[in-house]
């Protein structure tokens, strides 16, 4: 058994090949795992002649950058304490036994994009969840498990994973460590988009104008950074996105759109105090004929230049 730790070890420290990571959605993965129930009664952790070999399954789901949901399952023989009455046992005697053990947890990865980056090819996770075991001809349990784990992903659809678990007990029974290596082959693409295909969706410019479409207020109509990536049809100064009336030239304060002026004069209707006579804007839109300073509104003799003090006639 240390040999095979040793090896496991070497092969870990000797891996640095780079690859992409692109996420999948499923994980299956076979590997073999050591239980170990007398670390935890005896406090020696690592006492490899107290471990025994046995199978494991598990499948994976990715859940999002950082989090994997998990279904797992080791079956095989393990070294169990020797019962008088529980918790009371026989120190150093331990019974072969008939170990199956079923448990779901969920990870927490390290290679989110805020501690390691997503696609790193050495991710480190931690876990928890909940699980049960039935140890044969003894009893059926319940526990949560705390741990650590280790993913290597040599390539894109392949990943070596290593795991330590402290498997805490919540029935009469006891606590046990648990430890394994498996291969993982990992398969169907995650639904949401990649990096890359996020900062070319960012960056695209379907209309060409220079205005990326993720800004763009006209992305298939092209236009100019100044009108937010629309043109200015009717070039008064606003952009089509923007403009009430697009095709027709208007004012900024009337959204896009012409005034009304009925007689031309420049002077709006709704400012306009002779809205049918084209006028000045100086007299509010209204003429001053005789030309002597007084609209004809106001003008006693609007065709005789005259004074203002005799209400525009001549003295």
């Amino acid at each position: 058994m240390k040999r095979v730790f040793i090896l496991l070890f070497g092969l870990f420290i000797g891996l640095s090949v780079s690859a992409q990571n692109e996420r999948h959605q499923w994980a299956i993965g076979v590997g073999i795992s050591a239980t170990d129930f007398s670390g935890p009664l005896t406090k020696s952790y690592f006492d490899f002649d107290n471990y025994k070999g046995a199978g494991r399954i598990f499948v994976g789901r990715y859940m999002n950058e950082s989090f994997n949901l998990k279904a797992d399952f080791t079956f095989g023989k393990a070294w169990f304490p020797t019962i008088t009455a529980y918790p009371e046992v026989v120190p150093d005697v331990y019974q072969l036994r008939q170990l199956y053990d079923m448990g779901l947890s969920i990870e927490y990865k390290f290679n989110n994009g805020y501690i390691f980056k997503e696609d790193a090819v050495i991710a480190p996770y931690i876990h928890t969840g909940f699980g049960f075991n039935s140890v044969v001809d003894y009893d059926f349990n319940t526990y949560i498990p705390f741990g650590l784990g280790l993913s290597i992903r040599p390539a894109d659809w392949l990943t070596i994973n290593v795991q330590s678990s402290y498997k805490l007990n919540l029935d009469n029974s006891f606590d046990y460590t648990q430890h394994a290596v498996s291969l993982v082959y990992n398969f169907g693409k995650a639904n949401n988009k990649s990096k890359e295909n996020e900062k070319e969706e960012e960056f695209s410019d379907s209309d060409l104008d220079g205005v990326p479409d993720l800004i763009d207020e006209c992305p298939f109509a092209a236009g100019t950074a100044d009108f937010f990536g629309c043109p200015d049809t009717d070039n008064d100064g606003l952009g089509d996105s923007r403009d009430n009336c697009p095709k027709e030239m208007g004012s900024l304060d009337n959204k896009g759109c012409p005034v009304a002026d009925s007689d031309g004069d420049g002077v709006e209707d709704s400012k306009d105090s002779c809205p049918d006579l084209k006028g000045d804007k100086r007299f509010a839109g209204c003429p001053d004929t005789d030309g002597d300073g007084i609209a004809d509104k106001y003008d006693a003799c609007p065709e005789q230049a005259g004074l203002a003090s005799n209400n525009g006639c001549p003295e």
